[in-house]
Formats: C-alpha cells, structure tokens, sequence
C-alpha cells in the first residue's frame, strides 16, 4: 500500500483520532526523548498528526516545528493549536538545512514506510540534524506488513510496517546514527504489538 493512501486514512478519521489521542497520550511517555536533549532545544515532528506532542515540546520550552502529510490533520493541528509552526507537507519529499534541528521525533509515524523509505528519511534527519543531535522514533515490533481499518470496512485503510529492534537499528545505524536506547511499552490490548522506542544520535 502506498503512503497517499495512508493519509487518506487519516484525512477520513482525523477528528476522531484526535480525542483518541487526546485521552491515551501522556507527557510522560516523551521524558526519555527530551532528556537527551538541551532545553530550548529545536525539535522537528515528523507526521505530528493533531500536534498534541508538539504543543508538549513548546510548553515544556522546547522550540517546536511540525508537519503532516495529512491535509485534515493540520488543519485541525492550527485550529486548536493557532501559535505552533505546522507544516502541510510528505516528509518522504522531505529537505532539510544541514545542521538546522537539535532533534526529530516520529512517533508511529515511520510504521507506515516500507524499510527503503524509512533509510531515505533517515538520511535526511541526519543531515537536519546538528552533530550530537537526537532522532526519536516510535513503531511496532514484529515483522511483516498488514492494513488497518480500525473496524471501518468501508473506509480507507492504512499500512502498518512492523519491525525487529535489529532491523530498525542496523537502517538507522547503516545511515551513520549511533543507537543510544531501545524501550518497550506494552500493548494496550491483547491482540496490540509492543511498541518500540529507538533514539539515536548523530555522531
């Protein structure tokens, strides 16, 4: 499945995802990413949906700037959210100033991205990213790929890209980062994945 087809999947059910974020995200849950990170450090969000943890890294005094791929996501990033930086734009078109980022975050963002993909964006978060800087990411451990419609059979559908802590690492590792950490959060259901989170550094 191609990536468009993901974002119309998140253009058809972007208000409900955003009450769905609203109640099961937690600051918390950010606290390994920007302890690695200065304060009033420059964050990139890369697929920062409805911008809930964007409007975090801003609060917390961090500099935060956003994009989506998502026409309906942004728009209701900006109308609940009027002072952030947030972009409409693929990062899979993504460019980036060298050395212009003290950090990217991509929470479940890359699980929709086949592996050569996710390496191309790496390379340009690298290349975004000042010497020492941190990419955050978040997917879903396990191997292989299958569509999502969260029960709405008639809607589109979204891709879902599992991986193994090896394979996400030797991609970012191939591409010059430096593995710093690898966590696990437990899936909120039985039938859920463990979800992944990586931080790397570039060296």
């Amino acid at each position: 499945m191609k990536s468009q087809d993901s974002n119309q999947y998140y253009d058809h059910h972007a208000l409900r995802l955003r009450e769905v974020w609203k109640s099961h995200k937690s600051k918390a849950d950010l606290s390994p990413f920007l302890q690695s990170i200065e304060r009033n450090g420059r964050i990139l969000d890369l697929g920062c949906g409805t911008a809930q943890d964007l409007s975090w890294f801003v609060e917390l005094g961090f500099r935060g700037v956003g994009l989506d791929a998502s026409a309906e996501m942004v728009r209701l990033a900006r109308e609940q959210f009027p002072g952030l930086e947030i972009q409409h734009k693929n990062f899979l078109l993504l460019s980036l100033e060298p050395e212009s980022y003290d950090a990217v975050w991509a929470n479940e963002s890359w699980v929709h991205q086949t592996p050569e993909e996710i390496q191309r964006v790496a390379a340009v978060c690298f290349k975004g990213l000042k010497p020492g800087g941190v990419l955050g990411v978040t997917l879903f451990e396990g191997s292989g790929t299958f569509e999502d419609r969260e029960g709405d059979l008639t809607g589109p559908a979204r891709s879902i890209h599992l991986f193994t802590e090896k394979q996400i690492s030797t991609l970012l590792e191939q591409t010059g980062f430096q593995i710093l950490r690898v966590g696990r959060k437990p899936p909120e259901t039985s039938s859920g994945f463990y979800k992944m989170l990586i931080l790397a550094k570039r060296v």
